[in-house]
């Protein structure tokens, strides 16, 4: 079987609204599964793990600064590789990590299992870094020890690893590309056959406000489709749908006039692997005129669109 990569896109700046749910701690990581693709906002430490983790001397030393906690789980065994590629150009990006498991809670970490923290400007290297099948050593750094590089992990099906990431430079997000041969666990997918963008007519009080109140919920049976143990929320920034936080409940009356733009979650419930999807609540004057012809009927302010040809 092929292997399967994985694209993750992390921007860090402070959130403080989040800060109780940050993926900065091991208890608030993010489950990382196949064909994945986030944006983040995060910043900042919570708890050092880092520090609190170590039984015995670290395999490398740095301190966290703006961290970021990852989890990933095996489906099918081989090789854990990845290569972290920070977004900024500037010479003195310097991103560190440290990878924990087999199987550990974040109270009981234990030793990481691989640890980078080469200073890539020290060690006259790339700002890249990550585990790559060439190299053979298990940590490097602090410093200019090393190359940027150490090797990768052979990991078996049912396992699962904490990986953390610290941007210690600041100077931007990156991107993290999984290489290696082992399979993670696979997210669940939007399944809907038509398109979920919910419209209203404003027959309220006020019809020309542009708000009103939607059924978010009449979107979850199509978005799951055939799937099982899969649960759908919605939240009103990407950042709340990343990390599950502020779900919005039904009805819901939009908090942007006209049009806003709604995240949903779908997460499985057993893997706790997630995807992002978004769409668009509209709510449409009863008297706008338009190319197309727009009829509000009764209280449920249902839209009969009819489109028409000059």
């Amino acid at each position: 079987m092929g292997v399967k990569k994985v694209i993750i896109g992390l921007l860090f700046c402070l959130a403080s609204t989040l800060y109780a749910q940050q993926p900065n701690d091991c208890v608030n990581a993010i489950t990382i599964c196949s064909d994945t693709t986030l944006e983040l906002n995060s910043n900042g430490v919570g708890i050092d793990d880092f520090a609190l983790s170590q039984n015995v001397e670290p395999s490398c030393e740095f301190t966290e600064t703006q961290s970021l906690w990852l989890k990933v789980s095996i489906a099918q065994g081989g090789t854990l590789a990845f290569i972290i590629t920070p977004e900024s150009t500037h010479p003195d990006e310097d991103y560190d990590f440290a990878i924990y498991g087999p199987n550990v809670a974040c109270d009981n970490l234990g030793v990481d299992v691989r640890c980078s923290s080469t200073n890539p400007t020290a060690a006259g290297v790339q700002t890249e870094t990550g585990m790559l099948d060439t190299e053979t050593d298990a940590s490097e750094g602090p410093g200019a020890s090393g190359n940027g590089f150490i090797a990768p992990l052979d990991v078996l099906a049912g396992e699962s690893y904490y990986i953390l990431i610290d941007n210690f430079s600041q100077n931007g997000g990156f991107s993290l590309n999984f290489t290696g041969t082992a399979e993670l666990e696979s997210i669940p997918e939007n399944q809907a056959t038509s398109p979920i963008d919910l419209e209203v007519c404003d027959q309220d009080i006020n019809t020309t406000d542009g708000f009103f109140e939607f059924n978010l919920e009449q979107n979850t049976a199509s978005i799951i489709g055939s799937q099982t143990n899969v649960v759908v929320t919605y939240h009103l920034s990407e950042d709340d749908a990343i990390i599950g936080a502020n779900s919005l409940a039904s009805p819901f009356q939009n908090t942007v006039p006209n049009t806003q733009t709604i995240f949903a979650r779908l997460t499985n419930s057993v893997s706790d692997c997630f995807s992002i999807d978004s769409f668009i609540v509209e709510v449409k004057s009863a008297n706008t005129t338009t190319n197309d012809i727009v009829v509000c009927r009764g209280e449920t302010s249902v839209p009969i669109v009819l489109n028409t040809t000059t």
